[in-house]
């Protein structure tokens, strides 16, 4: 979460390379692995700016990802750019809560993954501080609707047709935020995973709240986080999170 387009390798962070080494790496002893970004990715450093995204879904795409959530600098080169992202990606933007002026969302909600016959229902979530915390001329005409009622709303759509339930949300922990993952779990407790961005917050084991797991890994790419599904008879049984690096 929040890389900020950090795509070489420095004292403090790992950079796309590594990360790609790691991840093949870690998939050959365990190929039931999924790859996520949480948002604030596309924008931040001239490689990016320049091309308006392109270079980082470029480097996605050859990592691997799964699924990705926009966070508020996603949409600096306007809104209008993430779906086009969209379509060089080779993995789904989802968000759940970002809709255009006739209510229609402008990325689909959710994808479904199925691993080693398991379902996961994962859903995107963006922060509405996108309304502030971008230029408001880059979203003028979209809504960023309540995140824990569309979140109601998905959740009761996914259950029965999914093993787990994975939340990939930009919204953050901060006490100062309206809406957060905390208060997202505290309403919507059927969801299993947060996999949270946004306020850049280290969590070496993640955190419960609520029965739910917020797992966050911090900035610019300093950690790559990792969370452990584990199920017993189809029923989602343990979920540690750690820090890989």
């Amino acid at each position: 979460n929040d890389v900020h387009s950090r795509v070489e390798s420095s004292k403090e962070n790992i950079g796309y390379a590594e990360l790609a080494t790691l991840v093949k790496t870690y998939k050959k002893s365990n190929p039931n692995t999924l790859l996520f970004d949480i948002g604030d990715t596309f924008h931040g450093q001239t490689i990016a700016n320049l091309v308006r995204g392109e270079s980082i879904v470029d480097l996605l795409n050859a990592v691997g990802y799964d699924a990705m959530v926009p966070g508020n600098h996603d949409f600096n080169y306007g809104y209008d750019r993430l779906p086009e992202l969209g379509k060089l990606a080779r993995f789904p933007i989802v968000s759940a809560n970002v809709k255009r002026s006739d209510g229609s969302r402008l990325l689909p909600p959710y994808v479904i993954k199925e691993v080693d016959g398991l379902k996961l229902g994962i859903f995107g979530l963006t922060t509405p501080e996108t309304a502030f915390k971008t230029h408001p001329n880059n979203v003028k005409g979209l809504a960023f609707a309540n995140p824990a009622e569309e979140a109601k709303a998905i959740v009761a759509e996914l259950k029965g047709k999914v093993d787990a339930i994975v939340a990939i949300a930009h919204l953050g922990v901060d006490a100062s935020s309206a809406d957060t993952s905390l208060k997202l779990a505290q309403a919507v407790p059927d969801i299993d995973v947060i996999l949270d961005g946004h306020s850049h917050t280290t969590m070496e084991k993640g955190m419960l709240e609520n029965g739910v797991l917020i797992a966050q890994t911090g900035e610019y790419l300093k950690n790559v986080g990792r969370v452990d599904l584990t199920f017993a008879n189809g029923k989602l049984t343990g979920k540690p999170a750690s820090l890989m690096t």
